[in-house]
């Protein structure tokens, strides 16, 4: 159950979220599928010229954005971090999970624009044993484009576990505040000239 009392609609593989920004509803609508045709989604760009087949059957994640404001005050950013038994930490803690466009870049978001569709379809170059674990949020600006000031709407958690070559999805599960409260330590060390405020803000 949100805060605001509204149950988040799920059936494991899909999810709908409801947020309320700046007077005004709207929804984010969350799937996840097997990536079942790796050349269709263009995996073989991430692959640095080996087979597309590598990215078979591990899962993807579409998140789409639904508002009745538009323009300015439809800008919103996607915010990703993972914890995976193969980053830095060996799964012990979240990091950071930019777009590879943006990771040298002083943005804290994977996807931003006007209402942004998230997509992001992990895998690995072999099927070595893997628990992947990603939490995405998505935020807006208090001022649309203008300053550093991130304030998240709501979340979600994701990923896969691969244990003797076999890809399992995670189930889709709303994240609350203080899984958010949670990342933002992490936030302010990696993005300095950035400010996060805490909990959700559905109402500006």
């Amino acid at each position: 159950m949100r805060q605001d009392g509204h149950m988040a609609q799920s059936d494991r593989r899909s999810l709908v979220i409801p947020i309320r920004l700046r007077g005004a509803s709207g929804s984010v609508h969350v799937s996840i599928a097997p990536n079942e045709d790796p050349v269709a989604v263009g995996s073989e760009f991430l692959l640095f010229g080996m087979p597309p087949e590598l990215a078979l059957g591990y899962p993807m994640c579409t998140a789409t954005v639904e508002y009745e404001r538009d323009g300015y005050a439809a800008v919103l950013g996607w915010t990703q971090l993972v914890r995976s038994s193969d980053n830095s930490t060996g799964g012990k803690s979240f990091e950071v999970d930019p777009i590879a466009v943006y990771r040298d870049m002083d943005t804290p978001f994977a996807w931003f624009g006007l209402k942004p569709t998230l997509f992001d379809a992990p895998f690995r170059f072999d099927r070595q044993d893997v628990s992947w674990e990603c939490h995405s949020f998505v935020c807006f600006i208090p001022d649309a484009v203008l300053s550093r000031h991130v304030r998240a709407i709501g979340g979600f958690s994701w990923g896969f576990d691969t244990h003797a070559e076999t890809v399992s999805p995670r189930d889709l599960e709303v994240l609350d505040d203080e899984s958010w409260n949670h990342c933002i330590p992490i936030l302010r060390d990696k993005y300095p000239t950035w400010i996060f405020d805490e909990d959700f803000h559905e109402a500006d």
